[in-house]
């Protein structure tokens, strides 16, 4: 099930867009079952994601006694993986709300021409995130979601996964064979003993050198480096979309 709150103090606009997203949701297929839940303040959101879970939220910024920022920084730390989507009638917020790395900044103005195409952006990015390949390590099979594999290196007759918190997980195979199973993915072959996960990409600097989010960096062959950084913006274009 796929739950998106709407958090705005303006009752009527709040209710307004939760059924919007009722019935744009109910469109989608049987197996993407999609929860909507109004909030009318801050507090509500924190009392409720202290005990459910929440995939995505739309988020009013200018509220009484915590603000859409101040709660997206709590909700940074209390529940990273929920997606925020700034919603403001307001286009000086637009900057601000840089940093949050929000999947998107609707206007409410544009609300009915935007929301279809934001909701798909989200579906799509959750069940990529949903994602798990299989995997044949030397202490046998294994099943991992691809969005926790930082990036994928080449060890002599073998290749090995890198995950968060420093787990590696050895498998047998090539390079190679490991890129054609994550084919269609969020990997890139940056050079010949290395696939990068673009999602779990921190920075990209101008000398090839790109730094994951665990702080590692690699960097990027010259006969890659077009093609990686086309890739990785249209990768990052998928991500975000500010109207």
């Amino acid at each position: 099930m796929i739950v998106f709150g709407v958090c705005d103090d303006d009752k009527v606009f709040s209710d307004l867009l939760s059924e919007n997203l009722r019935r744009m949701t109910v469109r989608f297929p049987e197996e993407i079952e999609c929860y909507i839940r109004t909030f009318h303040s801050a507090a509500e959101v924190l009392d409720y994601i202290a005990l459910n879970p929440l995939d995505a939220l739309f988020l009013d910024i200018d509220m009484p006694d915590m603000n859409g920022f101040e709660l997206a920084d709590a909700l940074s730390i209390k529940s990273p993986s929920t997606r925020i989507v700034f919603v403001s009638g307001y286009d000086n917020f637009v900057y601000d709300s840089f940093r949050f790395n929000p999947v998107c900044f609707l206007r409410k103005s544009k609300i009915r021409d935007e929301l279809p195409g934001v909701i798909n952006r989200i579906v799509e990015s959750i069940l990529d995130d949903a994602q798990t390949g299989t995997f044949d390590t030397v202490d046998g099979p294994l099943s991992l979601p691809l969005k926790d594999i930082l990036c994928v290196e080449s060890v002599r007759n073998y290749y090995e996964l890198h995950c968060g918190e420093g787990m590696v997980y050895r498998c047998r195979g090539t390079l190679t064979q490991a890129e054609k199973k994550l084919a269609g993915s969020s990997f890139y072959r940056i050079h010949a003993a290395v696939l990068v996960n673009m999602d779990n990409i921190r920075s990209v600097g101008a000398d090839h050198r790109l730094t994951l989010i665990d702080g590692r960096s690699f960097t990027v062959s010259q006969r890659k480096w077009s093609g990686f950084r086309e890739a990785y913006m249209r990768h990052a274009r998928k991500k975000v979309l500010f109207t």
